[in-house]
């Protein structure tokens, strides 16, 4: 395993028991990192890590539910398609039926991403700057700024004038 030393920073190999730069003794501080554990370790401890693998997981969880949710409304669809439409012959009640169903799925769809399009435009908000709010962030009305044109402006000109003088 790869490790820099703590004394001076130079780059050595965890078997390596002393320092080549400066001699101090790594047998600690190695027995230390392996204790530790890997540098993968501690990078999959991260809370990066952790957020990337509990989006991961709510992401399947999402995709199962709506599996599950997707199954159950086919399901029903069949149920009534079979059972309504074709065994008893009432194409006209259970066609309704379907359409009154899929209309109640459409508008719980819709709410859903109507609230998660909201959710999501609350966190990317930005806070709106109001009048006088800028005022302390301003430096002291007292300091003079100095303009950086100014002084360019009289360089140019006296150039120009020394430029007319050699001719």
């Amino acid at each position: 395993m790869a490790m820099f030393c703590p004394n001076c920073g130079s780059a050595t190999s965890s078997e390596v028991k002393f320092c080549r730069k400066c001699g101090l003794g790594l047998t600690e501080v190695s027995e230390f990192l392996v204790a530790q554990g890997s540098a993968e370790d501690i990078a999959a401890k991260s809370p990066d890590a952790i957020d990337r693998k509990k989006k991961r997981v709510e992401l399947i969880a999402r995709t199962l539910l709506i599996a599950a949710g997707a199954t159950l409304v086919g399901s029903i669809f069949y149920a009534i398609i079979t059972e309504i439409i074709i065994a008893k012959g009432e194409v006209l009640p259970g066609s309704i039926f379907l359409a009154v169903l899929a209309a109640l799925i459409a508008a719980g769809l819709l709410l859903t991403y109507s609230q998660a399009i909201r959710k999501s435009g609350k966190a990317n908000n930005r806070a709106e700057l109001k009048p006088g709010s800028t005022v302390p962030l301003l430096p002291d009305p007292s300091i003079n700024p100095i303009s950086v044109t100014e002084r360019t402006t009289e360089l140019l000109k006296a150039d120009k004038r020394r430029e007319r003088r050699e001719f």
